[in-house]
């Protein structure tokens, strides 16, 4: 135990030092520079600030951070959305942040859910539970996402169809499959492959979107963050573009981090976010947390 807490405390700290780092972000609305607080000041107005990661990048999850502790001081009512739970553990994650939920059973949760290290995101989730700010899981079965990579969308067994709504898209533009056969070569070798890998995404941000909006509008006074992968942030076929496609609209902003070295990403624009930020090298942060995994 003593062992675990340590951890956590030196993961606590990496973030801390890394959040001290990140200083600057891109707007892409006038390619204009811009210290971090203030982008947290620009988008502290809009409903839902979508704050994407590579998974395992511990940068990303510090500026994750600051988004949301910045955020939180202007006082507003505030939620965290995350791609890293379920909604089924909807329950459960109330229970964490009300303080009901012990740190073993929290980490045995997140291990049904996620498979990257909790330490990752170990600060983001004791802020929330100490603040008592909702953690609300907007993942959906993987069982259902991986059977229509596997076979397409129209080939779901009946019984999965039933659970979905009529409004669900699974639509996939021939911008889409060029663009996800540049950013996975080894797919898209293959059109069948590769078109229903860019179904089950859509599927999947779809699915995310509604239980986003199903949030919000129980809850209209409410900002939310929310933590996703960059591919769902993109406001180009992303849950933002999901988003669109409902009844109501939610003003939304779309942060997205530097992706330098990147194979058949394109540049970056504001038709795909509002901004970029901008990562110094971190050598010592990412040593530590390679150290305490």
């Amino acid at each position: 135990k003593m062992a675990i807490l340590c951890r956590a405390v030196l993961v606590m700290l990496a973030v801390v030092l890394s959040g001290c780092g990140v200083t600057s972000s891109l707007r892409l609305s006038d390619r204009q520079t811009i210290p971090i607080d203030r982008m947290i000041e620009e988008v502290s107005d809009a409903q839902i600030i979508f704050v994407g990661e590579i998974h395992d990048n511990p940068d990303h999850h510090a500026i994750q951070y600051q988004v949301i502790k910045g955020i939180h001081a202007n006082g507003k009512p505030l939620a965290i959305g995350l791609e890293m739970f379920s909604a089924g553990s909807q329950r459960e994650l109330d229970a964490w942040v009300e303080g009901q939920l012990d740190s073993a059973r929290f980490a045995a949760l997140y291990a049904q859910n996620w498979t990257e290290p909790l330490e990752l995101y170990a600060a983001i989730f004791q802020y929330a539970r100490d603040n008592r700010i909702p953690l609300v899981g907007l993942n959906v079965p993987s069982e259902l996402i991986q059977e229509v990579k596997r076979r397409g969308f129209q080939a779901l067994p009946e019984e999965m169809r039933r659970k979905l709504s009529p409004d669900i898209s699974c639509e996939v533009s021939d911008e889409y499959l060029a663009f996800m056969g540049r950013i996975l070569p080894k797919h898209g070798g293959n059109s069948e492959v590769l078109s229903h890998f860019c179904e089950a995404m859509m599927l999947w941000n779809s699915l995310m979107a509604r239980n986003l909006a199903a949030y919000l509008e129980k809850h209209a006074d409410t900002t939310m963050v929310v933590l996703t992968g960059v591919s769902h942030a993109r406001k180009t076929w992303g849950i933002p573009a999901q988003m669109e496609r409902g009844k109501r609209q939610f003003d939304y902003r779309v942060i997205l981090p530097e992706l330098p070295n990147r194979a058949g990403f394109p540049q970056v624009t504001n038709a795909d976010a509002d901004y970029l930020t901008i990562e110094p090298s971190n050598a010592f942060l990412r040593q530590l947390l390679s150290d305490v995994q």
